[in-house]
C-alpha cells in the first residue's frame, strides 16, 4: 500500500461491521480514496425491506387476509419499532414470525400481527445506538485526516 512500485487499475474493496478493530495505520491519509459508512436503514427503508421479505407471505387475522393497505399499515408499525435493525435483522423477524405461525398450527394459513410482535421479542437489533455513534466518529475522524492530506493549491506543498 505504500507504493514501492506503481500499480494501476487495482481496486481494494473491504467491509467490516467492527471498524473499531481496524488498525489506525490502515486509515491514515492516502491509504484509501473512500471510506463509506453504511448506516442501518431509516424507517422508510425498514418498511421497504419488510415489504420485500413479506411479498409472498399471507398476512392477516385468523379469519381473513389483510388488504394491501392493512398490510402496509402493519409493516409501517413494525418499521417504527425496529430502529437499529439491519436488513438481515428484519429478514430474521419476518422468518421468525412465519415460523411462529407454523409452530402454532402446521395448517396455519396466514401470519398475524401477534406473530410479528412475538418475533420482535425474540429478534433484537444487531446495531446499538452507541455502535452507530462510534462508527460515525470513526468516519468523521477519517474524513478530517483525509482532508488534511489533500494538497492545497498555491502553496509550496501543493
Amino acid at each position: 500500500m505504500d507504493g514501492l512500485e506503481e500499480m494501476n487499475e487495482i481496486l481494494v474493496l473491504a467491509a467490516t461491521n467492527r471498524p473499531d478493530m481496524i488498525d489506525p495505520a490502515v486509515l491514515r491519509p492516502g491509504r484509501f480514496d473512500k471510506i463509506l459508512l453504511v448506516n442501518t436503514p431509516t424507517e422508510d427503508g425498514r418498511q421497504q425491506v419488510l415489504e420485500v421479505h413479506t411479498k409472498k407471505m399471507p398476512i392477516g387475522t385468523e379469519k381473513k387476509l389483510f388488504t394491501a393497505s392493512e398490510k402496509t399499515a402493519l409493516l409501517n408499525d413494525i418499521a417504527k419499532k425496529t430502529e437499529g435493525y439491519t436488513g438481515a435483522d428484519l429478514e430474521a423477524v419476518v422468518r421468525e414470525a412465519g415460523m411462529l405461525a407454523l409452530r402454532e398450527s402446521i395448517d396455519s394459513k396466514q401470519v398475524t400481527k401477534k406473530h410479528f410482535e412475538e418475533a420482535l421479542k425474540k429478534v433484537k437489533p444487531s446495531v446499538s445506538k452507541s455502535s452507530i455513534d462510534a462508527y460515525k466518529r470513526i468516519e468523521e475522524t477519517f474524513l478530517k485526516s483525509a482532508k488534511a492530506a489533500l494538497p492545497v493549491e498555491n502553496t509550496y506543498l501543493g
